[in-house]
Order: C-alpha cells, then sequence, then structure tokens
C-alpha cells in the first residue's frame, strides 16, 4: 500500500508539472512604481480544472 501511495505522489508531481506546462495561467505583477509588468490571464483555468477532476476520477479507477 505504501508503494502505491509512493507511486501516486510522484504521478501528481510529475502531472503538475505537463498540465502548467499545457495550461498557461498568469496573475497580474506589479512592479515597486505599481506599473504592471504582466497581465492576469485566466482563460484556460475552466479547462485546467475540468481535465484535473477527470484525471482524478479516471486514474485511479484504472488502477484499482
Amino acid at each position: 500500500m505504501a508503494s502505491l501511495m509512493n507511486l501516486a505522489i510522484t504521478t501528481q508531481s510529475l502531472g503538475t508539472k505537463y498540465l502548467n506546462s499545457i495550461f498557461r495561467i498568469s496573475r497580474e505583477i506589479k512592479d515597486k512604481t505599481e506599473n504592471i509588468t504582466t497581465e492576469a490571464d485566466y482563460s484556460q483555468l475552466g479547462d485546467l480544472l475540468l481535465w484535473v477532476i477527470a484525471i482524478s476520477f479516471i486514474i485511479p479507477f484504472l488502477v484499482v
């Protein structure tokens, strides 16, 4: 059981890395003079959430 948990934790960190590289989500960043250096972009957040929900249900059912 512990081996399966270690596998799940490793897969989770790799999955997070790859999903973050596919779905670009950025927050607004301001410099010291309150000028915006990076605009906020949450346009792909919905797609990311749907993929995470789907993956978190499908993969455990396939493993078990």
